[in-house]
Formats: C-alpha cells, structure tokens, sequence
C-alpha cells in the first residue's frame, strides 16, 4: 500500500516536471542543453556559460480535486460560473451553506494570483455571500483562505454566528441531493440580483 502511493506521488511530480520542461522549452524557442528544478526556482542551462534562471511559482500545478470538479468529472452543487470563477456548495461543509469560490485557473497559492484576478474574487464573493446569508439564518458569512488542503487557490464563504463557528473540526459530510437543493436556491437569489 505504501508503495503505491509512493509511486503516485513519483508520478504526479514527474508529470508536473515533464510539463514545465515543455514550457520551458517553448519560452526558449527550443534551445536547452539541461534542466534544475530546486526549491523556488527553476534552472534551465542554455549552453555551458548561459544560465537562463525563472522563478518556479506554485501555478504550474497539475490535477487537484478542483480542476476535476471544473472539468466535470466529479459531480458539485454550483452556485457560480462564469470565465474566471466557479462556486459550489463544499460537500463537507463546516455549517450547511458552506461555499467555495475557486479561480478557474490553477493557482496555488492566493498571493500568486494576479492582481486584478485576486481583486475580482472579492467582487464575485459578495453576491455569493449575500446569497448564501438570505437563504441560511446566520450573523454574517465569514470568509476563510487556509490554502493547505488542495493546491488550487479558493476561498471558503461559512454562515456564522461567531468567531467559533470558523472551525474545520465542525465539518461532517453533507447529503448531497440536500446540498443540490440549497444550490439551486442559491443560484434563483443571484440571478434575481443581476
């Protein structure tokens, strides 16, 4: 069992090197004689005096539970669509109403996201919110950016009624055709907002 999981995680990081070799490649018109990736940075040898260095940030991430959840592939209670955003009800929610709002591109790390992407989260997450606060009795929704569970930005929009209730030790899985039917609530309130 070991073993294999080892060797998933061999082969998910040998993907993700292989694609950024690709792009590497294609930034440079092709000419490389070598590659180093360490730590923050990646290093791309050019010839034996040329080193070509670009910062290795944490958006050339591969596969994660979102983009599979984006392509379709795993089933979600949307809320929100459009070209640069996807909301939807988390199936393990801390309160019922508990929302996700992730950046369509895959994007670890929220600090890396460009600015004006970062800037229309929060323009997109207040419709949400206001959404999500007509429908489930609470104080306000509290907003939440851990970014340690699933390498792909997103921001967790929780009913609450205080500080406390912003606490991943509450989460319990939820029914997911009760979740379907909050959703479908949730999008009637927004489009009656635009």
């Amino acid at each position: 069992m070991h073993s294999r999981t080892y060797f998933a995680s061999y082969r998910i990081k040998h993907k993700q090197i292989v694609q950024l070799k690709r792009r590497a490649l294609l930034h440079l018109n092709g000419t490389r004689t070598g590659f180093d990736f360490r730590g923050d940075t990646c290093k791309i040898r050019l010839s034996s005096r040329r080193l070509y260095e670009k910062p290795f940030i944490r958006r050339h991430i591969i596969s994660t539970i979102f983009s599979r959840i984006l392509s379709g592939e795993i089933p979600s209670a949307k809320l929100y669509e459009d070209n640069l955003f996807y909301a939807f009800l988390d199936v393990r929610p801390i309160r019922m109403g508990h929302a996700l709002l992730i950046p369509k591109q895959a994007i670890d790390y929220i600090f890396d996201l460009p600015d004006d992407l970062l800037q229309k989260m929060l323009v997109v997450a207040k419709p949400i919110a206001k959404a999500i606060e007509h429908h489930i009795p609470c104080k306000k929704i509290g907003l939440m950016v851990a970014g340690l569970e699933v390498r792909h930005c997103h921001l967790h929009l929780v009913p609450i009624d205080d500080v406390g209730d912003l606490n991943f030790g509450k989460a319990q899985a939820a029914d997911f055709s009760d979740l379907q039917l909050l959703a479908e609530k949730i999008r009637h309130s927004l489009s009656q907002d635009t």
